[in-house]
């Protein structure tokens, strides 16, 4: 696979990425297939039914948003936009409306996979010639058009190992993911085996969709297994089975962080880990009255196993964050300035 070919799949995650970093979620009514929940987003017919975690994006309200007006600076802006524009053909500000993602991988297997669906008006034609270009090939498969790229692997894994997909799942939604996983959503869609069918992650799907612009919903368990998180956060995470955030997005941001623990004891075991966290950076903060707002917004509630901390991001933190993207675009600039 040629850098620019991988560019175009990396790509796509980053659009991911910007939506959820950024609280970008949606709630879509279209007219997908049938799901056995009306819970959440339409687009969960198309997460397989093993995925672990789900997640949502509203680009097209926060890009119209007074967030985003305030918050410009730490948006894609020129040579990197254009970067996207050309090589995915998608404009993140005009294009997108929705982007929905499922977790399949397993952290205890060591294997880490997902599906991203992003609804928007994209330019097919584009996407074709330039996976086509890099030697991708058009394929059809459950009725749907999957573009397909595969990279060699020298350490044996099966033939679909290294092989990422785009898939027209219908006009104007697009999968994105291994060719393994891009299948299983088109099954998902057709035989209705979806993640709708998990009636405990709908149940949490339920308790933070509503009017939130962004959430993301996850079970926990196995996520203790990946060795690249500190031992001390491994022990914390292997008492809690659920997680949860969500976020709602007008002129600054204001959320939930959510936790469901093994038992009792170890809910009010993590809450006073959080609180003592909490101390910690007061303590360490009081020169900036902009975080200590922040920090003073936050929150612990819930009892028993169910562990919340809530918290608000005043417009002034907001101001604050665009100021130092807007830096550190500057020190970018004076940096390629001197290799000329």
């Amino acid at each position: 696979m040629t850098q620019r070919t991988r560019y175009f799949l990396l790509g796509s995650s980053l659009v991911l990425i910007v939506g959820l970093c950024t609280g970008l979620v949606a709630y879509y009514n279209g007219g997908l297939p049938v799901r056995s929940s009306t819970v959440g987003p339409a687009e969960l017919a198309y997460v397989p039914a093993g995925a672990t975690a789900v997640a949502y994006a509203n680009v097209h309200d926060v890009m119209n948003s007074e967030f985003r007006q305030k918050l410009h600076q730490a948006f894609p802006t020129g040579e990197e936009r254009d970067k996207l524009q050309q090589e995915l053909g998608l404009d993140i500000e005009h294009d997108i409306d929705t982007v929905v993602a499922g977790y399949t991988g397993s952290m205890a297997a060591g294997k880490k996979d997902g599906i991203v669906l992003i609804r928007g008006r994209f330019n097919t034609p584009k996407i074709e010639a330039e996976i086509t270009q890099h030697g991708g090939q058009v394929q059809q498969y459950g009725g749907k058009r999957l573009f397909v790229m595969t990279e060699d692997h020298p350490h044996g894994q099966g033939a679909d190992a290294g092989t990422g997909a785009v898939a027209i799942i219908e006009p104007g939604l697009l999968a994105f993911g291994s060719l393994d996983t891009v299948k299983k959503a088109i099954d998902a869609g057709s035989n209705g085996q979806n993640v709708t069918k998990n009636d405990e992650m709908m149940k949490y799907v339920g308790e933070v969709s509503g009017t939130n612009t962004a959430w993301a919903v996850g079970k926990i368990d196995g996520v203790g297994a990946d060795p690249n998180i500190p031992q001390q956060a491994r022990d914390q995470i292997a008492n809690i089975q659920w997680g949860m955030v969500s976020a709602h997005i007008d002129g600054g941001v204001s959320g939930m962080a959510r936790a469901i623990a093994r038992d009792d004891q170890a809910g009010d075991n993590l809450r006073d880990v959080v609180r003592g966290g909490l101390a910690a950076a007061r303590l360490m903060a009081g020169k900036d009255a902009r975080i200590d707002a922040v920090i003073n917004s936050v929150q612990v509630t819930g009892t028993g196993k169910d562990v919340g901390v809530t918290f608000t991001v005043p417009t002034e933190v907001l101001d604050m964050i665009n100021g130092l993207a807007g830096l550190g675009r500057l020190q970018q600039s004076g940096a390629a300035a001197g290799k000329k």
